[in-house]
């Protein structure tokens, strides 16, 4: 798949094209994690959110390669990483706002990587270069769209390939100065992998079982039907003219005559890399996580290894000896075929999502997300410690009035309690089996938790509020004006003034965000806001997921609709609510939380809803106006916590915590 000229030479990495959804496990002698202190603090494009989990950094890398176990590169979002240690620490080499999806080399010096455009409808095809393996130059494209893979056979030869909507086939002979689109007889979906043998000979595959061969640099493409159906073709090695391997998106298979007919070696949906035509690996599904498997003979049999988290490629490096990466910033190699070293650091083992997060002091805090998982740190953030939180439900939210009291409440009406901390953690009775989703105390006895439960076929809803007078060792329903409100969110200004946010779900394409809010206590609640939005098509599909209070008159909403940023404020205490206008500025974002430090200064984060990254916001003026900050390659961001205007920290999906000490800045 990589570097030639001959295939017995090729140092194949595959990636994979969609999203692995793989479990989280950790068996079969994968090495021990490494301290933290020994990664350099990686910022997120700006330099003021860093890393604190992954480290040394935990965006997914989408391709990565390397010369041995030890140097390499990697792309993660916008990023190009060097590392001399086998991605314990990295070097940033360059940084733009593009997705990229591969990058290879030929030596030392000689790499390029590719990918999609900021904006992949006005955008062109992304190329990058480098002549000393250090610094990159972008080449200019006029291909619009994005590039899903590149392969050369030298430093001058070189293919790449894409397509959203049609096929693309790029070739360069002069070390990719200058790029030529090359055509197909017949067009396609995409292409999704290319393999450079030689100055003349290369494979191609994509959608609708389509895997071509060139043996004249490209002037003439012959199409090779490899199975039956018409699915996707996403990654094609050969070692030999005659021995090669294709992963369709259920199985991977071999042809041994050069491609005229294949049989089935393994099941799934998998990324390979062969070193010859008898050593090789596979990245797969097992039950309950990742998995590489491992062949000597030509994938004639195959040994397996459990890996904690997904994986996007894996390289071989010789008979014995690869690299794997994927999500969640994961590097492993190894050296003996058998057992994995990890280059990853991630407190507790945990590669899960984070849903909650809450500092009371500059070093104090709690994170708290799927499998009832709660991490603490007592340092800033520097270090994480998972607690034993006595409960395997998602938790969705976390409320502590000090450094020692607090609650956490998840799915099948979970709340949990601690007076020490998070040492030790305590059921209380809620009396409801629905989803409850936000939690909020004034002080240590008085507290109120929401949630509640949609249909089967989440067409329908109810709303639950539940209120404590005696720290939670009794917890009373209250009853809500509109039962059909699932709420998400709820937040007191003080002991009598509080706000509930969520949504209302009529059917399966017509929500509605709704605000309920109580002036005494929650004795009573009243409906303040009911919002349809425009109709995308048939759907008007809108909630609101959080909400913080500045002070009894100053509250602010975020959310989502179908069409907009969901952005409101009041400044009234309800009697009036405004939607967030600025048209254009953040199109569609589905926000999940927002805090504020003081009744200016506040900060919303973004899941990464509809194909959009995730991303923080901030505004200056109480909510009025908001500006996008640098995310970099984060995953789904859920939460975010500050302590001041400037010290801040933001949580979010595969475990990723990150923080700031300057407020963060635009991108």
């Amino acid at each position: 798949m990589k570097d030639g000229p001959h295939y017995a030479s090729i140092r194949s990495r595959h990636r994979c094209t969609w999203s692995i959804l793989l479990a989280v496990c950790l068996v079969c002698g994968l090495g021990a994690l490494l301290p933290a202190s020994a990664s350099a603090l990686i910022s997120t494009g700006d330099g003021d959110w860093v890393w604190q989990n992954p480290l040394p950094q935990g965006g997914t890398y989408l391709s990565g390669w390397f010369l041995d176990a030890n140097r390499g590169w990697l792309v993660s979002g916008g990023d190009i990483f060097h590392t001399s240690n086998g991605g314990v620490t990295l070097t940033v080499q360059a940084r733009h706002n593009v997705g990229f999806t591969d990058i290879t080399f030929v030596d030392a010096r000689h790499g390029w990587a590719v990918g999609r455009p900021a904006n992949i409808n006005t955008g062109t095809a992304i190329i990058y270069r480098t002549t000393n393996g250090r610094t990159w130059t972008r080449v200019r494209s006029k291909v619009s769209g994005g590039l899903w893979a590149v392969s050369f056979a030298n430093t001058k030869v070189g293919w790449a390939v894409g397509g959203d909507g049609a096929d693309v086939v790029l070739h360069t002979t002069d070390g990719g100065l200058h790029w030529s689109k090359q055509p197909l007889r017949r067009g396609t979906m995409g292409l999704f992998d290319v393999q450079a043998v030689d100055a003349r000979r290369a494979w191609i595959c994509g959608d609708l079982n389509m895997l071509l061969r060139t043996t004249d640099g490209g002037a003439t493409w012959q199409r090779f039907r490899t199975t039956g159906s018409d699915g996707m073709l996403l990654h094609v090695q050969f070692t030999t003219a005659t021995t090669g391997w294709v992963s369709t998106d259920s199985d991977l298979i071999r042809t041994t005559d050069g491609g005229r007919h294949w049989t089935h070696q393994l099941a799934g949906s998998l990324t390979f890399s062969f070193a010859d035509s008898r050593s090789g690996w596979a990245t797969g599904f097992s039950d309950g996580g990742g998995v590489v498997h491992r062949t000597t003979d030509g994938g004639k049999t195959w040994t397996s290894a459990a890996i904690p988290t997904r994986l996007r490629w894996v390289q071989a490096l010789g008979s014995s000896r690869a690299v794997i990466g994927g999500y969640e910033g994961f590097v492993a190699h190894t050296t003996d075929g058998a057992t994995w070293q990890s280059s990853t650091r991630v407190a507790g083992d945990f590669f899960g999502d984070l849903n909650a997060l809450q500092f009371v002091d500059a070093t104090t805090g709690w994170a708290a997300g799927s499998s009832g998982e709660v991490l603490k740190t007592a340092d800033g953030g520097a270090s994480w410690t998972p607690q034993a939180s006595g409960t395997d439900q998602d938790l969705h939210d976390v409320g502590f009035i000090d450094a020692y009291d607090g609650w956490a409440v998840g799915r099948q009406g979970v709340i949990l309690h601690t007076s020490d901390g998070g040492a030790t953690w305590t059921p209380q009775t809620s009396g409801v089996s629905d989803d409850l989703a936000g939690v909020s105390f004034v002080d240590a006895q008085h507290g109120w938790v929401v949630g509640g439960t949609t249909s089967e076929f989440h067409e329908f809803a109810t709303g639950v509020i539940l209120v404590t007078s005696d720290g939670g060792q009794h917890w009373v329903q209250q009853t809500t004006p509109i039962p059909a409100a699932r709420l998400h969110d709820v937040a007191f200004a003080d002991a009598l003034h509080g706000w509930a946010v969520g949504e209302i779900m009529g059917d399966s394409s017509t929500n509605a965000t709704v605000i309920l809010a109580t002036v005494d206590g929650g004795a009573t609640w009243a409906k303040q806001l009911v919002y349809y939005p425009p109709a995308d098509g048939n759907s008007s599909d809108a909630q609101l997921r959080a909400i913080a209070c500045i002070d009894a008159q100053h509250v602010v909403a975020v959310g989502y609709d179908d069409l907009t940023t969901g952005i409101f404020r009041t400044a009234d205490g309800g009697a009036s609510w405004q939607k967030f206008a600025q048209a254009g500025t953040f199109p569609r974002l589905q926000l999940s939380d927002v805090v504020f430090a003081d009744a200016s200064r506040g900060w919303a984060v973004s899941s990464g809803a509809y194909s959009l990254a995730p991303a923080i916001i901030r505004t200056t003026d109480g909510g009025r106006t908001w500006t996008a900050q640098a995310a970099g390659p984060v995953e789904g961001l859920n939460a975010v916590s500050f302590v001041s205007a400037t010290h801040g920290w933001v949580a979010g999906d595969a475990a990723n915590i990150l923080t700031t000490t300057t407020g963060g800045s635009a991108p």
